[in-house]
């Protein structure tokens, strides 16, 4: 079980205040600590099989990442490296089950769990082709059979209490590492992001894959594609798109009066 939590608090500042009167304090700085926790099937604490730290250099904008889901790619290791550390502290990786959270829901940490031969559970974030498609993860979760339901109590900041219904239901799914492209482009498009968008050696998506295709879509309406950027928005998406259409216009309407 793995969980992320901030420690070392550096600054701390109070905006508003709870329904008893008392700041309410938020995190400006800090250090953040990513840690597993051996439990028993029982729900036993055992011991800490791994823990990282580490810094953010930049805090404005976090929230927002956060909606967009988002996280940095060197953040996004300290799943995979957890991952590894646990399994060789825990011996046989085939009677592990590993828990995360959305921000564990990476094809990275997917292969890794496959490579080492161990077991991962993981709340779903994106909502991909399940079993082959068309069938997506969530429609297929849905139809599962529910395996628990809790009423949780909750207040809101006015001190309101509600009650929340939480259903648990999971289920075994096979997930493709990336679509085929020709399910969203046709050959034509396929060809002309080919001539026009060079690959770039730094890639993280692999070639001739769906995601392949969609970042050279996004290069076209101005996506840098760096290491450090964070994926392509949909403003930079659409206006990729707008001039695929367009060449694909110039081309179809070229061979058609060139031809003759």
């Amino acid at each position: 079980m793995e969980q992320k939590s901030a420690v070392g608090l550096i600054s701390k500042k109070s905006v508003r205040k709870d329904a008893q009167g008392h700041p309410v304090y938020f995190t400006t700085c800090g250090i953040n600590l990513h840690s597993s926790l051996a439990v028993t099937l029982e729900g036993l604490p055992l011991c800490l099989t791994a823990v990282k730290f580490w810094s953010r250099k930049a805090f404005k904008g976090r929230k927002a990442n956060r909606k967009a889901h988002r996280a940095p790619i060197e953040e996004s290791l300290r799943w995979l490296e957890n991952l590894r550390a646990s399994t060789e502290l825990l011996g046989p990786p085939q009677r592990c089950v590993h828990v995360g959270d959305q921000e564990s829901d990476i094809f990275d940490l997917f292969g890794t769990a496959q490579q080492l031969g161990t077991h991962f559970l993981v709340r779903t974030r994106g909502d991909r082709l399940a079993d082959g498609g068309p069938e997506t993860v969530a429609k297929a979760i849905g139809q599962s059979p529910r395996q628990g339901l809790y009423r949780i109590a909750v207040w809101s900041r006015k001190g309101e209490e509600s009650e929340a219904v939480l259903e648990i239901r999971y289920r075994r799914l096979r997930i493709a590492p990336d679509a085929d492209p020709g399910m969203v482009f046709t050959d034509l498009e396929l060809r002309i992001l080919e001539r026009l968008v060079a690959d770039k050696p730094n890639a993280h998506s692999r070639p001739h894959t769906l995601s392949h295709y969609l970042i050279k879509l996004a290069r076209l309406g101005g996506y840098l594609a760096c290491n450090s950027d964070p994926p392509p928005g949909n403003e930079t998406v659409w206006r990729g798109l707008t001039r695929l259409v367009d060449i694909q216009l110039g081309v179809c309407f070229g061979a058609e009066f060139v031809g003759n």
